[in-house]
Order: structure tokens, then sequence, then C-alpha cells
């Protein structure tokens, strides 16, 4: 069907494609679902549909760069060769299947990193909070002890509710882990992601909340609009004093991600009264020191820890991760070896067809500059054909993220499709034209022919 096509449905397959690549980019929300689905389906009709003609016309533009009669062979030859056609075709898919792999892979591993992840530090100090001029001094002794070379500190309760300035609430009923940090200073102990413009805003804003992805997109947030905050403490639940600014979002993803910040000033009720939770110390130092620094700091009612014993790691998570990893690895395998299989087959049918070109005189310099063409147009037809393809995937990826629940931001490009899309093309490139070259010179001059009536003797 792919060297049939008519010109009138290679076109309308293009408009539709064209449609739904362009659609992807701008739908959100329940329309990323669907206009997922036509992306994937009319792919996969232009590829099989289009790809003949694009050859084609590949083929023309070689005729001009290469005034030779093997570019002229090639570009007669490319567009009704079903071999030739397939391979390109099978080249364009497989790296769009690749690279959805890909961020299928991604998205699993974002939403199954143990929660505790986001802690960065090496050591880890739980205490419970006091005002925050006593925090600030304790942490400054904690700095003053040989071994330590910086930290911060969080403190944390529960958010229970978050109304807009309209009075509508996203009730989240203490779902979301409220963290209570002194300055934008602490984030890279607590959020190694958050948005450097929002740890901006987050210094000059004057009550400013930084809300996890997840929940802006969630919750219809945005940056810039004022909510009111019911929190939950030991002490019973409350609203917090004043009026809070959304300042951006905090893109550290893991398998809990109902995260906020406010500033630790900024914790009290609505009577003034200080909001006190559970405080961690986030301490980074010199690891082979930990005995010594633990006899510094451990007191009575404190004591300091290794942050990846204090944290129960999911060990099972990472297994399955792990395991996933493996089996991906195989199946992008067996592709890349089902491809290299198509391209060595492809060449070997075609013996009698070069036995032909060598019985009609192309010499083996010929045969190996009609393999070149040939080679360079299908590899690089299949590399753009996929590298577009991927750009369209990769929009699709917090589609993906929906199916599981979760919320993810997207990205216009990642390099990581480049390096696929180049990978896919080069292996093509390189076993065409080795294949290719191998049977085009193997097949001779007089190789199965009659010399006196020109037929091939089977």
């Amino acid at each position: 069907f792919a060297r049939r096509a008519p010109a009138w449905f290679a076109i309308a397959s293009t408009v539709l494609f064209a449609g739904a690549f362009t659609g992807l980019f701008f739908a959100d929300g329940d329309a990323l679902m669907p206009m997922m689905i036509v992306f994937l389906v009319s792919t996969v009709i232009w590829a099989v549909a289009t790809v003949p003609h694009v050859l084609s016309a590949a083929g023309a533009l070689c005729v001009r760069i290469f005034p030779k009669r093997e570019a002229n062979i090639a570009a007669m030859e490319m567009p009704v060769n079903a071999g030739v056609t397939t391979v390109a075709v099978m080249l364009s898919l497989v790296i769009a299947f690749v690279w959805t792999g890909y961020c299928i892979v991604d998205v699993v591993r974002m939403t199954s990193v143990p929660a505790d992840a986001r802690f960065t530090s090496d050591f880890v100090v739980p205490s419970y909070a006091v005002d925050v001029e006593a925090q600030n001094g304790i942490l400054i002794d904690y700095l003053a002890v040989d071994g330590i070379t910086d930290g911060s500190y969080a403190e944390k309760i529960a958010l229970y509710n978050i109304i807009r300035d309209d009075g509508s609430s996203y009730a989240c009923d203490a779902a979301i882990q409220l963290l209570i940090v002194p300055s934008g200073e602490a984030f890279p102990y607590v959020c190694p992601e958050v948005d450097p413009e929002a740890v901006e805003k987050f210094e000059t804003v004057t009550r400013p909340i930084i809300l996890h992805y997840s929940a802006m997109e969630e919750g219809g947030f945005e940056i810039g609009d004022k909510v009111r905050l019911e929190v939950w403490s030991p002490a019973g639940h409350c609203f917090l004093d004043g009026e809070f600014e959304v300042a951006g979002a905090d893109y550290t993803f893991t398998c809990y991600d109902n995260i906020a910040f406010i500033r630790a000033s900024d914790c009290v009720n609505e009577a003034g009264e200080r909001i006190l939770g559970n405080i961690f110390y986030y301490l980074n130092g010199d690891k082979n020191a930990f005995p010594e620094i633990r006899d510094a700091i451990d007191k009575n009612n404190v004591t300091i820890f290794e942050r990846e014993y204090y944290y129960a790691q999911n060990s099972f998570n990472a297994v399955l991760l792990d395991m996933l990893g493996a089996f991906v690895a195989v199946i992008f395998a067996v592709a890349a070896l089902g491809m290299i299989d198509l391209v060595a087959v492809t060449a070997a049918e075609r013996k009698r067809e070069f036995a032909v070109y060598r019985f009609s005189g192309m010499t083996a310099g010929g045969a190996f500059r009609l393999a070149l063409t040939e080679a360079t147009v299908i590899s690089v037809t299949g590399f753009v054909a996929g590298f577009i393809f991927s750009l369209g995937i990769n929009q699709t990826v917090p589609a993906l993220a929906l199916i599981v629940g979760r919320y993810v931001p997207r990205t216009l490009f990642e390099t990581e499709i480049a390096y696929i899309a180049l990978s896919g093309g080069g292996i093509v490139f390189l076993c065409w034209l080795a294949f290719t070259s191998f049977t085009a010179l193997a097949a001779r001059k007089s190789d199965r022919f009659n010399a006196g009536t020109g037929l091939m003797i089977e």
C-alpha cells in the first residue's frame, strides 16, 4: 500500500498529521489524552502513506546534488521498492517507539522515587520546633561543629485547606505537607528542583508560598494568586495570618509530591502566635568524622543521624525500577536487531537487481555510490521523520502521567531525542551501506546470465 498510495491520500494524511502534531502543543487537561491517540494513529498513517513520496523528493534532490547515473537510478528505484520504503518507514517508527518507551520509563521513575529523596543533606537532626530566633541559634551552633560544612532546617506541619481569593477552596484534607523554611537558602536541602525565579520571589514577596507543580495543576493555581492557608498542628487546626501569594512551583518529583513551602517568620496564626511542629536540621559535612560529630551534637533529647539510615529508602521500588529498565533495554535491543535484520534481508533480496545493474555496465565504484546514495537518503529521511514523531510524543508525557494520576510539566525538547534519532539513523546508514555494497559488489557482471540471450539463468 505504501508504494501505491495516491498523492491525494498522502496530502490528506499529511494534513491530518500536521493538525494532530500542532494540536499537541496547545491541548491541555482532558483534551490531551484524545489528542495523543489521534496523533499516534496519524503518525502511523502518515509514515506509511507519505514516506515513498518523501523518498522520491529526496532522490530528486540527490540527482541535482550528485549528477551521476547511480543517483538517477536511486531516485527512480527507491520510491517503488517495497523493501527500501519499509526500511525508511520502520526506521522512523522505531525511533518514535524507543522515545515513547523512554518517556514511559521516565514517568515511572519520577513517580516511584522515595518521597524522602528530596532531602539531600548528609546528616539529619530531628527535633521539636521553637521560636525562629532560637532555631537560628541552634543551626549556628551545629554549623560551628568541626566536620559540619553547611546546613539549614525545615519545620513540618499539615496543610489542611487552601482558600482562594474568590472564596473557593482546594480541600486537601491534610494531604499536603507544609515545609516551613527560614529562607530561600534552605531549598537546596529540601527542594533541589525548585524554579530559580520562585526562590527569588520567595525572598521578596510579603507572604510567599511555593506549591508543588502537581498541586498547582490539580488545584488550578497560577503564580501571583492570593490564598489563605488553614493548617493542622499538634494544637489543632487554624488559619495562618494574612494572605499568601503563590510565588512559584516545585518540580522535584517523587512518589509523594504534595508539598508546599512558606517562610518560618510567616507561620503564625491570626492571633499572632507561632505555629510549632516537628523540625529537621539538614547538615552537610565529613561522613568519616561522624562519630566525632555525633559526640558534639547528641544530647538527651537530640540525636544526629546519617540521612541514608534515617530515611527508610524503598528498596522494593528500586528493584522494580531496575527490572523495568532492564526489560525496556532488552526490548530496545530486539528492536535494533530487528531493524538490522530487515536491512540485511532487504539487501540480500536485491541480488538479482544488482546483477542487472552490473550486467548493464555498472562498475564496482558505481555500485558503492548507489549504496551510499540510498543509505544517505534512507537514514536522513528516517532520522527527520523519527525526530518529528518524537517531538510530538514528547508533548504527550503529561497525558502518560495522567494515566497514573500524576501531573508532570511538558518540555518542548529533550536532548535525548536527538541522541536516539542520530543513533537510529547512524546504525541504518552503516548497515545499509555495508550490506547493500556487499550485495552489489558480489553481483558479478556475468553472474547468472546467459551471454548469448542476456537472460538470467534460473
